[in-house]
């Protein structure tokens, strides 16, 4: 690993940027529906002309006019008559209804009407497993001798892919706990490859560097390098180099374990 201590040619340090004392996390409850639930219906008849052929988007809402996923797609049950009138004779062949893509919240169909006469839809009905989506919640964590202390620093945050109180909850109690207390970090480095030759050649993307600086009072500290520039000049006898760089500390990540989403009774839908 590349170390680097008090021999760059230039750097760019911030101090307490990133400090917050107050969050505000706008999270969005789910809930599952059951199996086999009515998730969409047509509300009247509508007039489908002879010889043609239709492609529908619907929009899948509940009574608040808000947005129902589809996890499971059961079954599509259509009817069309001659007349619109309820009871009316149901057309037997000729006429049908296919689905064409299902989306999260959304299906196209195709609706075909092969025959000579026009026809009324009168029965579509939409079969599946929902989820639906309840009025955001705002979940808070705060530090009050942050705040006394420094003044208020406020950040909120709108992630809808949240969907259970103890995770936003954790994730409010985390974030403010790794930023309440003002601390140093690096935001990109500059160095002369002549004068650090085996890092210019080793260090690339993604590489972690060690940076320590006396003028800011910056310990030894690891960081990864995310963004790189060179600028070469005077016949190649020059190069510099410019390197954008993240913190690399334990607190900033988590490791978490995986499992197929196939095999879960959850889903992560950000809408």
């Amino acid at each position: 690993m590349a170390e680097f201590h008090d021999d760059a040619r230039g750097m760019a340090y911030r101090y307490g940027d990133q400090r917050l004392n107050q969050i505000a996390l706008l999270m969005t409850p789910r809930v599952l529906g059951e199996s086999g639930a009515l998730i969409w219906q047509l509300r009247a008849p509508q007039r489908i002309a002879r010889r043609s052929d239709l492609l529908l988007n619907l929009r899948l809402i509940d009574e608040r006019d808000q947005p129902v996923g589809l996890l499971e797609f059961d079954r599509l049950e259509a009817r069309f008559q001659l007349s619109p009138e309820e009871g009316g004779r149901a057309i037997p062949s000729g006429a049908f209804a296919e689905v064409m893509r299902l989306g999260t919240t959304s299906i196209q169909l195709r609706l075909t009407n092969q025959t000579r006469n026009d026809l009324y839809l009168t029965l579509l009905q939409l079969y599946g497993k929902p989820l639906f989506r309840g009025d955001p919640i705002e979940v808070r964590a705060e530090d009050g001798e942050g705040m006394h202390i420094y003044g208020l620093k406020r950040m909120a945050l709108d992630l809808p892919a949240l969907s259970h109180i103890e995770t936003a909850q954790a994730f409010a109690d985390y974030e403010l706990a790794r930023r309440k207390h003002p601390r140093g970090s690096i935001q990109s480095l500059q160095v002369n490859a002549r004068d650090h030759l085996p890092a210019a050649l080793s260090a690339a993307l993604f590489k972690r560097i060690r940076v320590s600086e006396t003028q800011t009072g910056h310990g030894a500290r690891d960081y990864f390098i995310i963004g790189e520039e060179h600028y070469v000049c005077a016949g190649g006898t020059r190069h510099e180099l410019s390197w954008t760089l993240e913190p690399a500390d334990s607190a900033r990540f988590v490791i978490i374990d995986s499992s197929a989403i196939n095999g879960r009774e959850e889903v992560i839908a950000p809408y």
